[in-house]
């Protein structure tokens, strides 16, 4: 896996180490297939239980991985709604425009859309794009402060990259936003300033949830109503 590669090594143990828990993975994971056959296979779950393996036990990292899917977050994206999805992405859209509305305007002209980045830094929680130590501080902040505080940190990332981003093709944008970069190459504590500054309340995105899915159940019902008439 390539995560457990230079990248994701992580510091201490060596190659077999580095096998075994490679192995670990792929039993967990299948392990997880067989107890939930209604959740396909996603390329984010690996990450997800790479880390998990990296702190934990084996058996302790399953309850632990099987606990995280059931979670409204990754259940969502796992089980691939895409209602709920697309609810994630409007607001993270909306949140975008306002905070970064010139990297914005350069993404609409490119055609970059969200779901061509957000999906696979949601479902990882950043370690598709981070390096280890700078991905497990990510963790924390979702495990302590919930789901909005991942809107909070992808656009810190976006912001921390924006002077080069916006000046780049769609081929530099999305190499940029998709691979994870040397640790050298990343200033740390600029970057989690970024993300300390790019506010996303709890209560603002539970909020908006909350309104979105009330509009769609008024929706529904009026349309329900028609019918009936």
């Amino acid at each position: 896996f390539f995560f457990l590669g230079g990248r994701w090594g992580g510091g201490g143990g060596g190659e077999e180490e580095k096998r075994e828990i490679g192995e670990c993975v792929v039993e967990l994971l299948e392990a997880y297939m067989a107890y939930r056959p209604d959740v396909n296979f996603v390329k984010g779950m690996v990450p997800i239980a790479t880390g998990l393996l990296y702190y934990l036990p084996p058996t302790e990292a399953f309850i632990s991985f099987a606990n995280l899917m059931a979670s409204a977050h990754f259940f969502d994206f796992f089980s691939l709604h895409r209602r709920h999805l697309r609810l994630r992405f409007d607001f993270f859209e909306m949140v975008f425009r306002e905070q970064l509305p010139l990297l914005f305007a350069h993404f609409s002209a490119l055609n970059i859309t969200s779901e061509l980045y957000i999906m696979q830094w949601f479902t990882s929680v950043f370690a598709c794009c981070l390096p280890f130590p700078m991905a497990a501080r990510a963790w924390d902040c979702f495990f302590l402060l919930g789901e909005s505080q991942l809107f909070q940190t992808a656009i810190g990332i976006l912001k921390y990259h924006e002077h080069s981003l916006i000046t780049s093709s769609f081929e530099k944008c999305i190499s940029t936003l998709t691979r994870i970069p040397h640790d050298e190459t990343i200033d740390e504590e600029r970057l989690f300033t970024c993300i300390e500054q790019s506010q996303i309340s709890t209560e603002r995105y539970g909020s908006w949830l909350a309104a979105q899915r009330l509009s769609e159940e008024k929706t529904e019902l009026f349309e329900l109503v028609i019918m009936g008439m």
